[in-house]
């Protein structure tokens, strides 16, 4: 199965958002439904999103070869 309970970034992507702690963030679809999912990073430049993730793939049917696009907002 492709999309397991979380899925990674490459290293030059934790690098640049550089939050090394857990933290729960917002993804938004492109109709303004939102999911809370937990951000995992450490200081290995190790990051990926975490708790929530599955449901985001459910919801949106998610299938191997399938490309998602990660936008990062300002915060409100």
């Amino acid at each position: 199965h492709c999309f397991a309970m979380r899925v990674g970034f490459p290293k030059a992507i934790c690098i640049a958002i550089s939050k090394q702690n857990a933290e729960e963030v917002t993804l938004l679809d492109k109709d303004n439904k939102a999911w809370t999912i937990t951000w995992l990073g450490n200081d290995t430049s190790e990051c990926s999103l975490s708790g929530g993730w599955k449901y985001f793939v459910v919801d949106h049917n998610l299938k191997c070869g399938d490309i998602c696009i990660f936008e990062r907002l300002p915060m409100k």
